[in-house]
């Protein structure tokens, strides 16, 4: 959801071929950031989830999604902006597929809600647990 409305906002910006004024800018950039960082703290999340990380592994593999994380963030720019070559609509064009991909790989990721087969392991390795300690 959050990179369809990326993109439609952005296009509408691009097809004015004018900035909008600053509080729809403003507008504009809130709906986008909020909508667009939904998925960033269930990739935070995902290797908390699993068995086999969380608990001895957890704040390495935390550590190392973050580390991913804002490499992207630095480098994605800088490559679409030298490949784009000034060209805006090219430049938000790449940056919305590349954004979109990311949407791709976080919906083909394991379900974590409650219904979902990684939620299903960690409440019975809890319950386990709790039988344990009886």
């Amino acid at each position: 959801m959050g990179t369809a409305l990326m993109v439609y906002f952005w296009a509408v910006v691009l097809m004015l071929k004018k900035a909008p004024v600053v509080g729809l800018l403003c507008c504009i950039m809130f709906v986008s950031g909020a909508f667009g960082a939904i998925n960033g703290p269930i990739v935070q999340a995902m290797p908390f989830a699993l068995p086999e990380i969380r608990g001895k592994y957890a704040g390495s593999a935390g550590g190392l999604v973050s580390t991913v994380g804002l490499l992207c963030a630095f480098l994605l720019p800088i490559i679409i902006s030298s490949v784009s070559k000034g060209n805006y609509v090219l430049n938000l064009g790449l940056e919305s597929m590349i954004f979109l991909l990311s949407d791709v790989f976080v919906l083909l990721l394991p379900e974590l809600g409650p219904q979902g087969e990684i939620a299903k392991r960690i409440a019975a390795a809890d319950r386990q647990a709790v039988e344990e300690k009886k």
